[in-house]
């Protein structure tokens, strides 16, 4: 079931802290807010660049420092990225274990220190933990302060309030469901009444617009009347009591009309009111929904299911996120007519299915199974030439600002993206012991992946010398590419005189070899065979015992077919790829 824009795949799992036993909680990925118990003042980016200061600061006009994104990483442990440049993540300065070491932003790497781990204090808050300090020490508020400024740093957690905090959902204005966890009955509207019901799909008044109001807070209006909103019976005089109603009246942004979704530990929100100061959460009991002091074991944990509509762009499909912001990139690059838009979709379905392609080649996927997210970057690597790029065995791809413009519009042409499917091949790198050379790994995995949708699949190159792009539809094309067409083929690098090494020439010949004599089935099994064999069975270490290993795999799986019409037809070839393999001169 979704969450807010998404959802992510949690492990509940049990950990020992003092003074008693509590579980590392589930935090359902999206995009959140973090708000300090002690100051009710927010987590703070002071800059979007690479070692920008972490603080805590007022809830301002412009939110975008203090909005995060929070994926689901290794184990327990998350990672927090800055909304608008997310390959930036909440980082402990310089890996640091001490108690006092700054926080701040760093270019992802995925070290222990840019995980945390979210552990509930019992009160509805969390500690938040880091890992490079084996989980000992928690992001906390430097000196208890109590202003908008104050540094954040680690320390050792002593349950002081400066070390406690809400994670609020930072929700997209958009139409909701809104749904009771432990009834698993839907909000509705009954006439002024909001109550719980089962579902009806057609029911306007189980439909909800939420929309951002201020100070981090919320409206919740009935889709049938946007001129009504949620409120806690009693608003209008000011009264706060125990077992108030929920009404939806005319009005909003009321005090007892503001909301906020705060995370429980079970991974659903509590939706609570401003009127209360968040201590009363709307709660469920029998038909009716009451305002109720919050407690873990009452009905008051809501999920959200967004509720597309015809004039909104799909981001999220069912393994591949696009997070971009829809205004800022989408619309202006894709274009707002109802084409561009199921241009969009259709993208996004397409590389599902290439995620369920590689998943089948590889007989696995990244962080089990776990959505694939598209971020924006403002990290071009340390030359400026990274058009696109991620890191073996994550599922994050990240698009340098630069790129996206591109990407988008190619998108709305149809183009399955080259680029965004290499990346995606380097995700199901899972086993790296086969990896003779990432490069050529991510491109011979993605063949697959267009030959299982040969002439439905539209690929636009790059422009030629002549200025001409060219749409590569069938996998007869690839091959033609990789064989004599690209800048690097087969023709004019190995096979060429003099030779010269590259992944494209060696890609044609591994790909012309499966289909003159093999069976891509080979290949599968190599690939299962090698990820389930243990390191102290077999465990190569140079680029020519991995080079051997592989060819040897794929030989055992073909029963030496493979090997046989591989020396018949690329003896010498092959020598001098082995020979480059191993004295370390195989470029690029």
């Amino acid at each position: 079931m979704k969450k807010i824009c998404v959802i992510g795949v949690a492990f509940i799992v049990f950990l020992l802290i003092q003074p008693v036993i509590v579980k590392a909680d589930i935090i359902p990925e999206g995009y959140y807010r973090i708000r300090n118990v002690n100051s009710n003042l927010y987590l703070d980016a002071e800059g979007l660049a690479d070692k920008s200061n972490i603080r805590q600061m007022f809830f301002p006009e412009w939110i975008i420092p203090q909005k995060f994104l929070i994926l689901h990483q290794y184990e327990d442990y998350y990672s927090i990225h800055a909304y608008d440049a997310q390959n930036l993540v909440v980082d402990v300065a310089n890996a640091s274990n001490a108690a006092g070491a700054n926080i701040w932003l760093y270019n992802t790497n995925f070290s222990d220190a840019q995980q945390w781990k979210f552990l509930n204090n019992g009160d509805g808050s969390f500690r938040v933990m880091s890992k490079c300090s084996d989980g000992t020490k928690a992001m906390v508020v430097q000196y208890a302060s109590t202003e908008s400024g104050g540094n954040v740093i680690q320390y050792s957690f002593n349950n002081t309030l400066n070390e406690k905090w809400f994670l609020e959902a930072a929700i997209e204005e958009g139409v909701y469901r809104i749904k009771n966890k432990k009834t698993g009955l839907y909000m509705t509207v009954n006439r002024s009444r909001v109550q719980q019901t089962t579902l009806d799909g057609g029911n306007v008044n189980q439909r909800f617009k939420i929309t951002p109001s201020s100070n981090g807070y919320f409206d919740i209006a009935p889709d049938s009347d946007h001129n009504k909103s949620l409120g806690v019976g009693g608003w209008d005089v000011g009264t706060d009591n125990e077992w108030a109603s929920i009404y939806c009246d005319y009005g909003q942004s009321a005090d007892g009309q503001r909301w906020r979704f705060l995370v429980n530990e079970d991974g659903s929100f509590r939706i609570v009111s401003e009127l209360s100061d968040c201590q009363k959460a709307m709660t469920a009991d029998g038909d009716n929904i009451f305002s109720v002091t919050y407690n873990k074991d009452n009905n008051s944990g809501w999920e959200l299911e967004p509720v597309p509509s015809s004039d909104e762009y799909c981001k999220e499909g069912k393994h591949v996120v696009l997070s971009f912001d829809t205004e800022k990139y989408l619309e202006k690059y894709a274009g707002t007519d109802e084409k561009a838009k199921i241009k969009i979709k259709d993208w996004i379905s397409n590389l599902d299915k290439a995620y369920e392609n590689y998943a089948e080649l590889m007989g696995a996927a990244p962080q089990n199974g776990e959505k694939i997210w598209i971020v924006p970057s403002n990290y071009t690597g340390p030359n400026g030439t990274y058009a696109l790029y991620t890191y073996k065995n994550t599922r994050l791809i990240f698009v340098p600002f630069g790129s996206i413009r591109t990407l988008l519009e190619r998108a709305v042409q149809g183009d399955w993206s080259f680029g965004i499917l290499h990346e995606m091949g380097h995700t199901f790198d899972v086993d790296s012991r086969w990896g003779f050379h990432d490069e050529f790994f991510a491109n011979f995995k993605m063949a697959y992946v267009l030959k299982k949708n040969d002439g439905k699949f539209k690929i636009i190159t790059n422009k030629d010398a002549n200025g001409n792009e060219r749409d590569l539809t069938k996998y007869s094309d690839i091959i033609k590419e990789y064989r004599e067409v690209s800048e690097n083929a087969y023709t004019k690098t190995i096979g060429a005189n003099p030779r010269r090494t590259h992944i494209d020439g060696l890609n044609y010949m591994f790909l012309q070899q499966l289909e003159d004599y093999g069976d891509w089935e080979w290949v599968k099994g190599a690939f299962r065979n090698i990820r389930n064999t243990p390191v102290s069975v077999s465990n190569p270490t140079t680029q020519i015992e991995k080079y051997n290993y592989f060819l040897n795999e794929i030989n055992n799986q073909s029963n030496g077919v493979f090997m046989q019409n591989w020396l018949a037809s690329y003896r010498s070839e092959n020598a001098y790829v082995a020979s480059e393999f191993a004295n370390g001169t195989f470029t690029p």
